[in-house]
């Protein structure tokens, strides 16, 4: 699904002998995972699709299981994107995914705050038990990653700050103090509790 982050959004397994499949749009990601896998040996085992999340290219019940992280919050087809990945897993299936979004019940400003420092589609206009249901997914598990997150935040914020030379080098200053401006923004957002990240695993419902 194109996150557009540089790594692939979704992952799917076991499809015409290979142990994963990889999909993305644009291709910066693919490209990026198809080098990693032949860095690792595993370039044999993946295959990269170049792919919508919403509009998958495989046939009902292909694969047995599906993994995306935080790609959700990125795209304005929700349930259409859901729908695909329903279609495309098996009865037996599951599908596991990260997604971040606003806390629920924030005043004016704090939501507005939030959707402002969010990923771009962060606002939903039903919430992802709602979504996961209408699209015939059963919620096995929802836990609340939402300290671990900000943690990780932290050691991003840490991480621009030590490698700060390595990010001129690549991205020159004015791009450079933009990222690490809008991280600073988006840690002190999830420090305050306006953000959520939560980890859901689902199987499709055929009750």
């Amino acid at each position: 699904i194109g996150a557009g982050a540089g790594w692939p959004g979704l992952y799917l397994s076991r499809i015409s002998g290979c142990s994963v499949v990889l999909t993305d749009l644009p291709h910066a990601g693919l490209n990026t995972a198809a080098g990693r896998a032949v860095a690792d040996g595993r370039a044999d085992a993946c295959l990269t699709v170049a792919a919508s999340g919403t509009a998958l290219p495989f046939s009902d019940g292909a694969f047995d299981a599906i993994s995306h992280s935080d790609v959700l919050c990125c795209l304005p087809e929700k349930k259409i994107a859901l729908q695909a990945c329903r279609n495309a897993v098996q009865p037996e299936g599951k599908m596991v995914f990260s997604v971040i979004s606003v806390t629920p019940g924030l005043s004016g400003p704090d939501h507005e705050a939030a959707v402002e420092n969010g990923p771009p589609y962060i606002e939903t206009d039903a919430t992802y038990t709602a979504l996961l249901e209408q699209t015939d997914w059963r919620i096995e598990v929802c836990y609340d990653m939402t300290g671990e997150f900000v943690e990780t935040n932290k050691r991003v914020v840490e991480a621009q700050n030590v490698h700060k030379q390595k990010l001129l080098d690549q991205f020159g200053e004015e791009d450079t103090n933009a990222r690490i401006k809008k991280m600073v923004t988006r840690l002190a957002i999830r420090e305050a509790g306006l953000h959520r990240r939560e980890l859901y695993v689902v199987t499709p419902n055929y009750a």
